[in-house]
């Protein structure tokens, strides 16, 4: 195999892209200050952000002294304007990831009593064999009185490697039975985000 050695090549004008009409093959690190094209023939680039997409309860929930899954009235958010990024699939409250990847999972959870009450407590859910949860994030809302309003924030990075087995679900509980999840059916109140950041 021959080889020749240049520190810089130029097309005939001076000005002009050299033209290589049957293909380079390079071996190590390709620097480039500009890219023409579509770019769908390149290979081993990550396709980054691909699912971007919010979803809401659109009923009112009553919290209750134990651990309870949010089967129902959930429904992806269509509010004039809403903008989403691939798509993610619910069944009883039991959400699949449309393709593999590193996911951020939050959940806002709206929060409301009729008496003082020690902790109101979202959950995030996750299993990576369809069967198994554990509880992967917790967020919590307190109060002395009734009439009194806050909102909670828990969130998971999500390592879905398997879109058949790792899949995720929502749940709250309360020290007492006097908070509920304010909800709503034209705007976000309780809702959880997915967003895809990378390939796993």
């Amino acid at each position: 195999m021959s080889e020749i050695r240049v520190e810089n090549i130029i097309g005939e004008t001076g000005v002009d892209a050299v033209k290589f009409t049957k293909g380079v093959n390079v071996t190590g690190i390709v620097t480039a200050t500009s890219f023409a094209g579509s770019g769908a023939a390149l290979t081993g680039i990550s396709a980054g952000i691909t699912v971007a997409q919010q979803w809401r309860i659109t009923a009112n929930k009553s919290v209750g002294t134990s651990s309870s899954v949010l089967t129902s009235d959930w429904e992806s958010v269509d509010t004039a304007g809403y903008g989403a990024i691939g798509s993610m699939t619910q069944s009883s409250g039991v959400f699949t990831f449309p393709s593999t990847g590193i996911y951020l999972i939050r959940f806002i959870g709206a929060h409301t009593a009729t008496n003082g009450i020690n902790w109101s407590q979202t959950e995030i859910h996750t299993t990576v064999d369809n069967s198994s949860y554990v509880i992967t994030g917790y967020g919590y809302f307190s109060c002395d009185s009734s009439g009194r309003w806050g909102t909670s924030l828990n969130e998971f990075m999500f390592d879905v490697t398997n879109t058949s087995t790792h899949k995720v679900k929502f749940a709250c509980r309360g020290s007492n039975t006097s908070s509920t999840l304010y909800s709503g059916s034209t705007y976000n109140q309780t809702y959880v985000t997915f967003i895809r950041l990378a390939d796993t």
